[in-house]
């Protein structure tokens, strides 16, 4: 037992020092991209030596949100983990750039620089949502916080009053014309609580789950297919088929550096209708003129527009929530729909428990938890209403014609931007104030980061965990390497490209080129080149290729032969091309050449 505990011991510190080497010759390369001054590179990358993968994703992270509280606030505070340069507030650690957003006594300038805000944050936020290896630590703080979340719902009673009441009537009127009989479930790609992911027609059936009795039609042909379904379905071994009912269970899933998030897989039946009320509640509220463009689920531009405007003109705030599926409450969602139909179909295909990884069953004060197709749409709603109602009973229609809601990102205007957070918080939710902006030239809302107007958001290191042993595994990662290769090059981050580039060359071999709208895995190349290659003229019904050895020479990397690089630059242009002649070219003789394509020996 001991020698298995070693060996899993030394599988995990060897995956730690790999992922600790990629990390230090990301971060080295990004120092050159960025430009860093010798001094800051040593730093980097000593820190990340001596510190090990804290460094990047806690110590790091935390000098990023030093600046942009300094923005929201007007004044720095630099944290205690970085030194102070003589005589001033600001870090000696990217002080050269520090000095474009604040002046030595910490204040923001007025002509603070986006270049500079965006160069600290990809430096600070580069791997803060990089899924390491999570700790037992992490896992249980998670697990807590999930267990502490329903302790807070149960003892946090929701009063009937006014406000609520005036929800309850806007939400009468909202759905009056839709009909909660009239589905089209359907399954979903995740896993479910008692079915195998392959298998999910076979149900385990329990007849006594609310589901059945208001949607059973879905799921058999009449009462006769029913009954004879007990001899034709199969019942799961681990759920007793008398069970009054199923129940979902805690999966774990890969979130950031500070730990995984926490999803609740619901019982097939549940999930199978929930699509069904997701899907056309989704519509709905999409193309209900008093939500449509103000409540958002399939596209985040209309978020990201308003944020890079408010980041100018700061009439708009953002506002982000915080566990905000955790803590969106049963008690608050049954007083808003309690006058239409749609709450008995929320409750039939509702878990009202779940079970943790350590087999210990929790009962849910939460209405819906990550998992179910109900939590977002039901939740980002909830919110939209309690905002847009409390606005109007301020008698400022105007302001509650400005609330924006997608999730749980909210815009809403600066004015009312602490009573709206005020509001939000009585009824359970929990404001994040670190990633909430009122103030300052700052605005942060579905991945859309603008400072003055300027993209800030950084590019982030997702995916660089993998089992160790798993072929399968490390194929998946040099995909990811692959494609996060292609965003830091289209970012001009082109030094540390070139690092993940080759790591996933290890593996597929040489990558040809290809743009944004390639659907293979590809190096990326600029639009305009490729239309310079297309642009080539004929010669003797043959396609002259000079241009395309010119512009393949121009883009050798890693000492690679302008041949292969040639060769990948063809790849690239689609079947429709016609080669020359072979006496054209003295092309190599490995190459196997026809009509239309190259194609390596």
């Amino acid at each position: 037992m001991w020698l298995f505990q070693r060996a899993i011991s030394y599988v995990a510190n060897y995956q730690n020092e790999l992922e600790r080497r990629i990390l230090t010759r990301a971060f080295y390369a990004l120092s050159l991209d960025l430009e860093l001054p010798q001094f800051d590179t040593t730093t980097l990358v000593n820190r990340l030596r001596r510190e090990g993968l804290s460094f990047a994703t806690k110590t790091l992270p935390q000098l990023n949100q030093a600046v942009l509280s300094g923005l929201a606030s007007g004044t720095f505070d630099c944290p205690t983990s970085f030194r102070l340069a003589r005589r001033s507030r600001l870090p000696v650690f990217l002080g050269f750039l520090v000095r474009k957003i604040f002046d030595q006594n910490g204040r923001v300038l007025s002509d603070a620089c986006p270049v500079a805000v965006r160069s600290i944050r990809q430096i600070c936020e580069y791997a803060y949502k990089a899924d390491f290896a999570y700790s037992p630590s992490q896992i249980s703080a998670v697990l807590d916080r999930f267990k502490e979340n329903e302790l807070n719902l149960r003892s946090n009673v929701i009063s009937d009053d006014a406000l609520l009441v005036l929800c309850s009537i806007i939400t009468e009127q909202f759905f009056s014309d839709f009909d909660v009989s009239d589905l089209r479930p359907r399954h979903g790609p995740g896993v479910t609580s008692n079915v195998p992911i392959n298998n999910k027609w076979d149900y385990q059936l329990s007849p006594n789950l609310p589901v059945y009795s208001l949607y059973g039609r879905y799921f058999f042909m009449n009462e006769n297919d029913a009954m004879d379904s007990l001899n034709r379905y199969a019942v799961s071994k681990s759920f007793d088929y008398f069970r009054p009912s199923a129940f979902a269970k805690v999966i774990l899933v890969p979130k950031d550096a500070r730990g995984p998030r926490l999803i609740s897989c619901e019982p097939c039946e549940n999930q199978f209708i929930q699509q069904g009320i997701a899907t056309k509640l989704v519509r709905h509220i999409e193309t209900h003129p008093l939500t449509s463009g103000h409540v958002n689920f399939t596209s985040q531009e209309i978020n990201r527009a308003l944020a890079r405007e408010a980041s100018i003109t700061g009439e708009l705030a953002t506002l982000d929530l915080k566990d905000a599926s955790d803590l969106n409450s049963l008690a608050l969602v049954e007083k808003i729909f309690r006058k239409t139909p749609l709450l008995d179909a929320f409750l039939s295909c509702r878990s009202d428990r779940t079970a943790l990884p350590s087999g210990e069953v929790v009962l849910m004060n939460k209405f819906a938890p990550m998992g179910s197709a109900l939590c977002f749409p039901v939740m980002a709603y909830v919110i939209y209403v309690l905002l847009y109602s409390s606005l109007v009973g301020l008698g400022d229609s105007e302001s509650a014609a400005s609330v924006y809601v997608y999730g749980d990102d909210i815009i809403v205007p600066t004015k009312h931007a602490t009573y709206c957070s005020d509001i939000l918080e009585r009824y359970g939710f929990r404001v994040n104030r670190q990633k909430s902006f009122s103030s300052g030239h700052f605005r942060e809302s579905c991945g859309g980061d603008f400072f003055k107007g300027v993209s800030v958001a950084p590019v982030r290191l997702r995916k660089i965990h993998s089992t160790y042993g798993e072929c399968s595994a490390y194929e998946g990662l040099a995909v990811m390497f692959s494609k996060h290769a292609n965003e830091l090059s289209i970012a001009g981050l082109h030094h540390t490209a070139e690092i993940f580039y080759g790591l996933s060359e290890q593996v597929f071999g040489k990558l040809p080129f290809g743009t944004t709208r390639a659907s293979y895995l590809h190096r990326h190349c600029r639009h305009e080149e490729l239309e310079s290659l297309n642009d080539l003229t004929y010669k003797g019904g043959f396609r002259v290729l000079s241009r395309a050895v010119s512009i393949a020479t121009r883009h050798r990397v890693g000492g690679s032969s302008s041949w292969g690089h040639l060769y990948r630059v063809i790849g690239m242009l689609g079947r429709d091309l016609i080669l020359p002649k072979i006496g054209l070219y003295d092309l190599p003789r490995r190459w196997k050449l026809r009509r239309g394509w190259v194609i390596p020996a």
